[in-house]
């Protein structure tokens, strides 16, 4: 093997390392932004209102190996079923990592960060993780916000 293949097979595995660990980075600030005693607080507010807050989803965009932008998310859960509030203050940081590792998963493949925000797609994607992980329909997403930013 030639210099210049390894210089570019050593390039790709840093872009590589580098957005696994952005991923990591982004999944582990997702699921510490919120305090156990806040969301306990929240979710006797919510409880009565029939909606939860979800902290804001920070997603990074990867494309051929390398981040290419982020895609921030804001996002509430409107409750069928009040009694459900306390199911899902328990399941936060669950939800929100998983939320993360789907949207990262589907951002890849079908969010480009130089076209507007597929915010059906994104509503999607949310909407089947709430379902698989509470294992009913009671609870809706509401997509409050959604933007991109493309880095260089």
């Amino acid at each position: 093997m030639d210099t210049f293949q390894s210089t570019l097979m050593g390039k790709r595995l840093r872009q590589f390392l580098l957005g696994v660990a952005l991923f990591i980075l982004a999944v582990i600030f997702n699921a510490a932004s919120g305090t156990q005693a806040a969301l306990a607080e929240e979710a006797a507010d919510a409880a009565a209102a029939g909606v939860i807050k979800v902290p804001t989803l920070n997603i990074p965009i990867m494309k051929k190996m390398a981040v290419r932008g982020q895609m921030t998310v804001d996002l509430v859960l409107d409750m069928r079923d009040p009694e459900l509030a306390q199911a899902i203050v328990a399941l936060m940081p669950r939800l929100q990592a998983d939320y993360t590792s789907r949207l990262s998963r589907w951002s890849a493949i079908y969010q480009d960060v130089r076209a507007p925000a597929n915010v059906i797609g994104i509503k999607r994607q949310l909407q089947d993780v709430t379902n698989t992980l509470l294992d009913s329909s009671d609870a809706e997403v509401l997509l409050q916000g959604v933007m991109l930013q493309r880095r260089g």
